[in-house]
């Protein structure tokens, strides 16, 4: 049977530029622009027009769209409201993807190209304001989890119920006043009705809190805010039966007061509401219920005005129970830093951390202005380890309002692991309107996409898309032009335990100025990882071969649990390329077998599809792709799976974009299943 072959890619170091000569290294091909032209009230977004016109953006990738808010203002005489939106576009044209959403609209109820809104947020009942300015903003900014359930906030600024007056002595101003909590509303799919999940609590955590008792400081809460994490099955300590939690961390933040020089130095992160249903707070908005998500941890910053507009969590890992995670926050001045998130495992919620700075970077080299919205992404499956942060120019908030145009319109990417080496700013955005949702028009909000395309057989190329979002001026979406080359093609990579150790075997169909294989070793998955050994390479070859390496027991090797192992290989370049991780198990058998396929989604075209294979002991299995429908798509392939943990790639027949079920059935036990998404 022909070999399988299974492409890991590594970036041309080209790419990769000093930061003094970033501008221009990179080119961006303009996939498509929403800005409004000089002079004109109206262009082809026509919902674009007025102030205050969109706020945030986000990047789903289960469906290749890009849902952006708008807040709508609305005037009628001297009376003001919200009629808030969420529109889909598509992520190749800017188009309004009228297949997808379910509008609240009434001038397009039930229509496509939009998400349905929080009927409250359009008929708020008298004296129950639900965002900034007299309602206003009551959807600000938007993000997108793991599994593809939608995430948008409000606004508050500052929190609700305090007194800032216009002008000393003078009354209180309203719209500081008459104003909610922070909320977040989520979307399970793009028609589903919205459900409140999270709204201030007071200082017990019981109820929905009120200017006298907040969980959340008196400072401004919406400008940054960022989802990560999914649902998944935890099985409790020592057996029970497994119960389903929700992994989604929604970070929040915030600039400064417009007024008062208030800062906020704070990032709240929210987690699912583990208390028993009936003690959960009530929700205080249409169809009642209860709320499922609570304040989970308080970071307390060190320097006063950090958090001003971005925030970029990575991917958090559980040691002993706890969690650790880095992450990215901006600040008021153009520093980007790096500080490290924890919470305890075992003290009740909510807890507070103060973290000291473990990696402030200036970008003043690489950036025209001040740091705006960040987006953090890593390269999974294909060069995991390497960690990058989308990066905006501009200025969050500003005093006294402009009167020149801002020029801090670009974004850009930043290798936060190659010593901030920089891809070059995308084009300029525009800055015609200064009649915006601050007192200085800027990049608001940015997200990002990977690109994946296979045009002949052996070569797979990647492309990083930026979508920008410039309050009140433009919305666009950019292609970087640069791809990816491939160093190693590897068909199949498998630990196991023996007597020995633990026994590593790799297939490699054919090497490409290749030095040297290095082993590495983790107790977790997304844990540090240390390398324990090398192995020569073959240089550069055509020729199948089988590598092996046994990591002896030894004692620093753990009697039980759970082992993580990687490969690097190295060129002769000093490049390195880095291979999907397989585990083994050690003083007991895995309880049963387990499939997941990546990466995902797939891009259309894609001939294969990795799978990663764990099971107790050898199995021979039929493998089956299904259509949604349940029909066998392509020809169904027989496998002879090693014990431990595997990882192959299966040839695919030419795919639609859709949804497809693999099914792996052995000779016993249960199938295994997984989702294959297609865009």
């Amino acid at each position: 049977m022909k070999p399988v072959r299974l492409i890991f890619l590594t970036f041309l170091i080209s790419l990769f530029v000093h930061p003094l000569q970033a501008q221009g290294n990179i080119d961006w091909e303009e996939l498509w622009r929403h800005a409004r032209p000089p002079g004109q009230q109206s262009f082809p977004m026509a919902w674009m027009n007025g102030t205050l016109a969109f706020t945030g953006l986000a990047y789903d990738e289960m469906r290749d769209v890009v849902y952006v808010v708008s807040p709508h203002q609305v005037a009628s005489g001297t009376v003001m409201w919200s009629e808030p939106r969420i529109f889909v576009l598509d992520a190749n044209s800017g188009g309004l993807r009228n297949d997808l959403g379910r509008s609240a609209h009434p001038s397009r109820m039930g229509l496509g190209g939009e998400l349905p809104v929080p009927l409250d947020t359009m008929n708020t009942p008298p004296g129950a304001m639900l965002g900034f300015a007299q309602n206003k903003f009551v959807l600000y900014k938007i993000d997108v989890d793991e599994e593809g359930r939608i995430y948008a906030c409000n606004l508050v600024n500052p929190l609700w119920g305090s007194c800032r007056q216009s002008t000393p002595g003078g009354p209180c101003d309203r719209d500081y006043l008459d104003q909610g909590p922070f909320r977040v509303w989520r979307w399970d799919t793009p028609t589903s009705t919205p459900e409140l999940i999270y709204a201030t609590l007071d200082t017990n955590a019981a109820m929905i809190g009120d200017p006298q008792s907040s969980e959340m400081s008196t400072v401004r809460w919406g400008d940054a805010f960022a989802v990560t994490g999914k649902r998944g099955w935890y099985t409790p300590p020592g057996g029970g039966q497994p119960v389903q939690r929700d992994s989604v961390r929604i970070y929040v933040s915030g600039g400064q007061w417009n007024a008062g020089g208030g800062y906020n130095s704070e990032v709240c992160v929210l987690v699912e509401d583990t208390r028993p249903h009936a003690t959960r707070p009530d929700r205080d908005v249409m169809g009642a219920g209860k709320l499922s998500f609570r304040l989970g941890v308080t970071i307390q910053l060190p320097n006063a005005g950090m958090a001003a507009h971005g925030i970029a969590p990575e991917r958090p890992t559980l040691t002993q129970g706890d969690l650790h995670c880095n992450l990215w926050v901006n600040r008021n001045g153009g520093l980007v830093t790096r500080i490290d998130e924890f919470q305890s495992g075992t003290q009740p919620l909510p807890q507070t951390h103060t973290v000291m700075v473990t990696g402030t970077q200036s970008l003043s080299t690489i950036l025209t202005g001040p740091a705006g919205a960040l987006c953090g992404f890593d390269l999974a499956p294909w060069i995991p380890g390497r960690k990058f942060l989308s990066m905006a120019d501009g200025v969050p908030t500003l005093i006294p309002p402009p009167v020149q145009p801002n020029n801090n319109t670009t974004s850009r990417i930043v290798d936060v692991v190659n010593g901030l080496r920089v891809w070059g700013a995308t084009p300029q955005l525009g800055s015609n309107n200064h009649e915006t949702i601050e007192p200085n028009n800027f990049v608001a909000d940015i997200d990002m996409r990977i690109e994946q395309a296979t045009p002949t057989p052996g070569v797979t190329i990647l492309h990083i898309n930026h979508f920008v979002l410039m309050s009140d001026n433009g919305i666009a979406g950019y292609r970087g032009r640069h791809s990816i080359v491939v160093p190693v093609e590897l068909s199949a990579f498998n630990a196991r335990r023996v007597e020995s150790g633990v026994q590593l075997r790799w297939r490699v169909e054919s090497e490409q100025q290749s030095l040297l294989f290095r082993v590495l070793r983790s107790d977790a998955r997304d844990g540090a990882y240390r390398q324990i050994g090398t192995v020569a390479a073959r240089g550069t070859t055509n020729e199948v071969a089988w590598y092996e390496f046994t990591d002896r027991f030894s004692a620093g090797m753990p009697a039980t649990g759970t082992l993580w192992y990687r490969l690097e290989e190295v060129g002769t370049d000093g490049s390195v390329s880095r291979f999907p991780a397989v585990s083994v198990e050690l003083g007991r058998s895995s309880a049963a077998r387990r499939m997941t396929v990546f990466p995902r989604p797939l891009a259309a075209g894609a001939r294969s599809v990795s799978m990663r294979w764990e099971s107790p002991s050898e199995q021979t299995v039929t493998l089956r792709l299904h259509d949604m429908l349940g029909r066998v798509v392509g020809t169904p392939m027989t496998r002879s799976l090693p014990a431990g943990g595997s990882v192959l790639t299966l040839p695919l027949p030419e795919l639609a974009a859709g949804q497809y079920m693999l099914e792996a059935r052995g000779a016993d036990g249960p199938p295994q299943r997984s989702r294959i998404v297609v865009r």
